[in-house]
């Protein structure tokens, strides 16, 4: 029996998979129970990174409350994933990550948010926190973006599908006037 899987890719990337309808110019893939489309960048017990080179897709999931030299770390290893792989496309699964310590924040915003300003990202997904600590820490660090001559589109969702879908419709990755959606 098949399962489907919470992704959406192009048909050629796993083999096995079953391509379904076309949905938006890419197809919705269903997979052996278990199986796993995305890479297995790093994981300990607050944050898994994966990606997936062939969509330059990266994807974090946080998991509690991190705080500094394990978030740093954490944060430094997205930016070398981003940079290795040459991503384009980040999903951020804030849902359980918790707050931002002050000194962690001002780090932040002196090296994570230039650094992902910088970066070969051109769109990023969130799906915030259910922390309110975390999503204000987080907002500081949007408008803080704001200050740079940024070419990525963030945007915020409630559903990882919903997210998965945006990040890989295809676009031409063009920069709106408001670069920061919600």
């Amino acid at each position: 029996m098949y399962t489907a899987t919470e992704y959406i890719c192009t048909p050629d990337l796993f083999a096995g998979a079953v391509p379904l309808q076309p949905l938006n110019s890419f197809f919705l893939l269903i997979f052996f129970k278990g199986a796993l489309l995305m890479q297995l960048y790093f994981q300990n017990s607050f944050v898994k990174l994966s990606y997936d080179k062939h969509l330059q897709l990266g994807k974090a999931e946080w998991r509690g409350r991190l705080q500094g030299a394990e978030l740093r770390e954490a944060y430094l290893l997205c930016h070398e994933m981003i940079n290795r792989f040459s991503l384009v496309r980040w999903l951020a699964d804030d849902r359980l990550m918790g707050s931002v310590s002050p000194a962690d924040l001002k780090w932040s915003l002196e090296v994570h948010v230039p650094q992902m300003a910088k970066s070969s990202l051109k769109r990023l997904a969130r799906i915030p926190s259910q922390f309110e600590e975390n999503r204000k820490a987080v907002e500081v660090m949007i408008n803080k973006g704001y200050t740079f001559d940024l070419s990525l589109i963030l945007r915020d969702f409630m559903h990882l599908e919903e997210a998965m879908e945006w990040l890989l419709e295809p676009s031409e990755m063009a920069v709106p006037q408001n670069r920061f959606a919600t």
